[in-house]
């Protein structure tokens, strides 16, 4: 049997289509690849979804909650992983303190609130609220200059013979 890239994920078991749809746009293997970087609780509810194919409606009597609170936990901790703002720090990890880098974690991987970050991390709510904003700033500057730049539109010449008068 050949092996297949994944080989424990089969796409046609994910019971959500909004799962497949975001599947088949190539998002998968960037999911795969960022679920080391989560929480071990968060980590499980994607590899339950995902790669057992558990439904929501299972997962939902498992833990005792509504199948629509785990549909939107598994879908925020999956936007989570896939936006690129904390893998832009990561990747330019140079450029920042450690305490930006934890509450880089704390906020963009674990969607922590300010006050929460700021009892975790032991710091005032008015610097987390600093750092965040210096994080959002810098990331931004990042993102723009790391862009692609897209090519002008090809331009169509009008023939001076095919001009209408």
């Amino acid at each position: 049997m050949p092996e297949q890239a994944h080989p424990v994920f089969d796409i046609e078991r994910l019971p959500d289509q909004a799962d497949r749809r975001a599947i088949r746009a190539g998002e998968l293997d960037r999911l795969l690849s960022r679920m080391a970087l989560l929480h071990a609780e968060d980590r499980l509810f994607l590899e339950m979804h995902f790669e057992h194919g558990v439904s929501y409606e299972q997962m939902a009597r498992i833990c005792g909650v509504h199948p629509s609170t785990v549909a939107r936990r598994v879908r925020q901790i999956t936007q989570r992983l896939l936006a690129d703002e904390y893998i832009t720090i990561v990747r330019h990890r140079r450029q920042f303190r450690p305490d930006e880098l934890a509450v880089a974690y704390d906020r963009y991987l674990l969607a922590l609130g300010y006050r929460a970050i700021a009892r975790r991390r032991q710091l005032g709510t008015k610097k987390v609220r600093q750092i965040i904003r210096h994080l959002a700033r810098k990331v931004g500057q990042l993102l723009r200059e790391n862009q692609p730049t897209q090519p002008d539109p090809p331009r169509n010449p009008v023939n001076k013979d095919q001009q209408q008068p």
